[in-house]
């Protein structure tokens, strides 16, 4: 598996599996995972007869951990655009939640390791959740003193509001 390819899809009769590859880094989400995401989800709202089921896994031990904060911490520009940029890329991934929410197939989170921040709000996201024993889940925003807010409705959705509250 190469970082040339952040989102590995094959497809298997009816059955999508996206796997997250970046597993050097927790296959945390980078720009180039996220435009396959956004490419894949493109493809599977126009395709409601061939794909039935999309399995999003993550490679190398871990399921997700969340935005790689290593690619946002190198962007290069003044206050302004690096706030610009940090609003759209927060409004993406809130659409990317919603989007995998009502895809019309059956979403499947496959998770093993770690699914942090943005990757539980995938998990949240998704339909069904299959987490074998190593699965952890986290919102490390909070000890940052941040609002988990990207994910938050989808842990609500998931878990109910009193252990969304004291998860996050």
């Amino acid at each position: 598996m190469s970082e040339e390819e952040p989102l590995l899809v094959r497809r298997e009769g009816p059955v999508v599996r996206a796997v997250m590859n970046r597993p050097h880094r927790r296959n945390a989400m980078n720009e180039a995972m996220m435009a396959a995401m956004d490419k894949l989800l493109d493809e599977l709202e126009a395709d409601r007869a061939a794909a039935r089921v999309l399995v999003l896994e993550g490679a190398g031990g871990h399921f997700c951990a969340g935005l790689d904060l290593g690619e946002v911490a190198g962007t290069s520009g003044d206050e302004a655009a690096k706030l610009a940029a940090q609003v759209a890329r927060n409004a993406a991934t809130g659409a990317r939640f919603s989007r995998i929410a009502a895809l019309p197939q059956v979403v499947v989170a496959r998770v093993q390791g770690g699914a942090f921040a943005g990757g539980l709000g995938f998990v949240c996201a998704a339909d069904v959740a299959l987490c074998d024993a190593s699965a952890r889940f986290s919102a490390p925003e909070v000890r940052r003193g941040l609002v988990a807010a990207q994910i938050l409705p989808w842990v609500v959705r998931r878990t109910g509001r009193a252990a969304a509250q004291r998860m996050v």
